[in-house]
């Protein structure tokens, strides 16, 4: 594509551009460093509470116990009933 003088086709951005935007600007300060305080977060900061651990065992040990219990019971009504039905 042909530009006017003193611009020049910039392939990036598709239009004419003047040839001093094209040089780029010194930077008079060094960049910013990072400091740990930006940086993201550790993979400790993200941890999960002790306390929701404590729930969690306590609910999947209290859901353990109750389908025990619930087993136990269902065997002997189980027997109770084989074994009334058989005497008849």
């Amino acid at each position: 594509m042909h530009c006017q003088p003193g611009f020049e086709f910039d392939n990036l951005v598709k239009v004419c551009v003047g040839k001093e935007a094209k040089k780029p600007q010194q930077a008079t300060e060094p960049p910013p460093v990072l400091r740990n305080s930006t940086q993201a977060p550790s993979l400790h900061a993200s941890v999960v509470s002790p306390s929701v651990w404590i729930s969690v065992v306590v609910v999947v040990n209290g859901t353990i116990l109750a389908l025990f219990l619930w087993f136990i019971i269902y065997r002997r009504q189980r027997r109770h009933a084989h074994a009334a039905g058989k005497s008849v």
